[in-house]
């Protein structure tokens, strides 16, 4: 399958939306996502504008992911599942549309939580002060789910169940279970 492309397209789909929420931090840090040589990989540069050093250099920390696996496998697994649905175009549509809104913003949470980590790890920043539970929350969210594509894949199928189906569809299916099993 030809990743290349769709790595792109969506990696900067990504990075422009991050870059549009996360951008600034407080009063000075500030964030940049930039694409790497690797199409599916994004990189993170965390900074803050108060510690210029003498020379103009602003220290920052970095960390890098995989936009591929982050968010596009999950919109697209979810996307597919609307697509091939047995419901109606017009619902395909409604449920595309509502559902790649919902799913774009758990991701961006995970983004969120990773941002949190990262500060987590670079407390020399200055960007936000934890308190011991908070970096233990901190730090439990990002290894046990923004670190993790399992979570955001269970989500993206919860979101095509409950954004492609109403309760009539539930009704017919389990009508067409019970009849099969009664042959």
């Amino acid at each position: 399958m030809p990743f290349s492309f769709y790595d792109s397209a969506y990696g900067n789909f990504y990075r422009s939306i991050s870059k549009i929420l996360f951008h600034d931090i407080g009063e000075s840090g500030f964030s940049i996502f930039n694409e790497t040589k690797q199409l599916e990989i994004t990189s993170i540069r965390l900074g803050n504008n108060a510690q210029v050093k003498p020379n103009g250099v602003v220290s920052i920390a970095t960390s890098e992911f995989n936009t591929r696996f982050r968010g596009y496998i999950p919109t697209v697994l979810f996307l597919s599942l609307v697509l091939a649905s047995p419901v109606s175009i017009k619902r395909k549509l409604s449920s595309s549309i509502g559902g790649f809104v919902i799913i774009t913003s758990a991701i961006m949470i995970k983004q969120w939580i990773h941002l949190l980590y990262i500060y987590t790890q670079a407390q020399w920043l200055n960007l936000y002060e934890f308190s011991p539970s908070e970096e233990k929350l901190v730090i439990s969210l990002y290894k046990n789910i923004a670190n993790y594509n399992g979570p955001t894949i269970v989500f993206a199928i919860a979101v095509w169940l409950v954004f492609t189906f109403h309760k009539s569809d539930l009704k017919i299916i389990l009508k067409e279970i019970n009849s099969e099993t009664d042959i």
